[in-house]
């Protein structure tokens, strides 16, 4: 903190949530699979890794939704409670386990493709779908695209599904979007790790 104010940086508090205003939002982002009583206590222990935290809490409860499988809830908790990894600075380890796990449940390789491909924009930055696309096609990301439009087409449909997922945010138009900049940090770890394995 020290080193941020010398250096003229504003500094912030993350809000983190009670206990009570934490369980209602991940109520709400997780919909009606709690209805089933069986998933309610694990869903309150899933809700309390999340640590209060506003962007683990809505993108953990988007990626459960409505999921109402047992196993589906045991095996979040338990990449929930997984050791964080090192040398992560504080607030982003604190929403690396959540937000990893929302990146496990996304079932398209395609779309886990392009969320880690907006990593090589700016924290924070308007990113248009057009260069999205345009990254698409020159790193060949997608296997089957056969013109610019089929491209842009698969582009927005993944885009919609991961705005859903709270993984992208909208940007300062329609054919914008953006990566908030705590999921910027988790989802370059998560490059750097993938990049590691194979």
């Amino acid at each position: 903190m020290e080193v941020l104010n010398a250096m003229g940086i504003p500094s912030f508090i993350v809000h983190i949530l009670s206990e009570r205003e934490a369980w209602d939002l991940f109520k709400e982002k997780v919909g009606t699979c709690l209805d089933d009583l069986n998933l309610l206590p694990m869903a309150e222990k899933v809700a309390s890794e999340c640590k209060g935290l506003p962007i683990a809490l809505v993108t953990v409860g988007r990626a459960l939704k409505d999921k109402q499988s047992k196993h589906i809830w045991m095996h979040a908790l338990e990449q929930l409670q997984s050791a964080n990894p090192i040398h992560i600075p504080y607030v982003v380890a604190e929403v690396y386990n959540p937000l990893k796990l929302c990146y496990d449940f996304l079932i398209n390789p395609q779309e886990k493709s392009l969320f880690l491909l907006c990593t090589l924009f700016p924290e924070d930055h308007d990113i248009h779908l057009e260069y999205l696309t345009w990254y698409v096609i020159g790193l060949h990301t997608f296997n089957g695209i056969k013109n610019l439009e089929q491209a842009r087409n698969e582009v927005s449909t993944l885009v919609e599904n991961l705005k859903s997922r709270f993984l992208l945010l909208e940007g300062r138009g329609e054919n914008h979007v953006k990566m908030h900049d705590v999921v910027h940090d988790v989802a370059i770890r998560i490059a750097l790790m993938e990049d590691n394995t194979h």
